[in-house]
């Protein structure tokens, strides 16, 4: 207790003396205080535009106002101007995807590692780990390790991009778009040479999963061809991917959840 009123006295003080620092941003976000660190990592990006620091400040700003409270028109402004001004960022891919993208569902240039199981034994069957393996302001790699049990079975390598307002899938002899934004109940597209529909089922969800219960969640529909029955895969903003399931007329069984998650 005495601590944090310490860390508060000196942060009102750098503020009464007119200092406006990263570090002190960088606080104020730990100490549980992310709208003042928002604002304080913004101004200080418009008051030191040549500091070494600024451009993460302004990428720091923007994240907490899209990720924290969902101020999308707020963060825009910000990845916009860190693109035209600070071209030599190392998160200017993410920055560039965050404009068009917010929220994001498909969180490809984060550095997480995904844990998915199936739901029947929450993963004590069958088990995926998910990661990324490398980046550039093109593609993305994604490397997905299977698991049976604790044996290890295969490892499989995907690319990912993302062009305009898509998530594209590039696999052997095609691209899959996985999602298309902006996100909108009904939005329909397709994959003409697998004959594969997509489809934004519904927005808005609250979905409980082993790896813990997601607000504001997206449910996509793939459907094959005169199939009887199809996949829901359910998306968390800033997550990713946390449930599938299979589903057809007057049923839906979930297969595969998220079981954990870390940065």
């Amino acid at each position: 207790m005495i601590r944090k009123v310490s860390i508060l006295f000196i942060l009102s003080l750098l503020s009464a003396c007119g200092r406006v620092d990263f570090n002190e941003a960088v606080m104020l976000e730990k100490h549980g205080m992310p709208a003042k660190a928002a604002g304080t990592y913004e101004v200080f990006a418009k008051k030191n535009p040549k500091d070494l620091k600024a451009p993460q400040a302004l990428f720091n700003a923007a994240r907490i106002y899209s990720h924290t409270f969902y101020l999308c028109h707020k963060s825009k402004p910000l990845y916009e101007r860190l693109v035209r001004d600070y071209p030599d960022f190392p998160f200017l891919s993410q920055a560039k995807k965050n404009i068009f993208m917010c929220p994001d569902y498909y969180p490809l240039g984060a550095s997480y590692k995904w844990v998915y199981g199936d739901s029947q034994t929450g993963g004590k069957n069958m088990r995926q780990s998910v990661r990324l393996i490398s980046s550039n302001n093109a593609a993305f790699m994604i490397e997905t390790s299977f698991y049976a049990g604790r044996k290890f079975v295969q490892k499989i390598l995907n690319i990912y991009s993302f062009s305009d307002s898509e998530i594209i899938r590039k696999e052997k002899d095609f691209s899959t778009i996985v999602l298309k934004y902006p996100i909108v109940k009904n939005k329909k597209w397709g994959l003409e040479n697998k004959k594969i529909s997509y489809e934004i089922a519904d927005i808005g969800l609250e979905v409980k999963v082993k790896a813990g219960v997601f607000l504001n969640c997206v449910k996509v529909k793939e459907r094959e061809k005169n199939s009887a029955s199809w996949v829901y895969v359910y998306y968390a903003p800033w997550v990713g991917k946390i449930l599938t399931t299979v589903a057809g007329q007057g049923f839906e069984n979930r297969v595969e959840e998220l079981i954990s998650y870390e940065k």
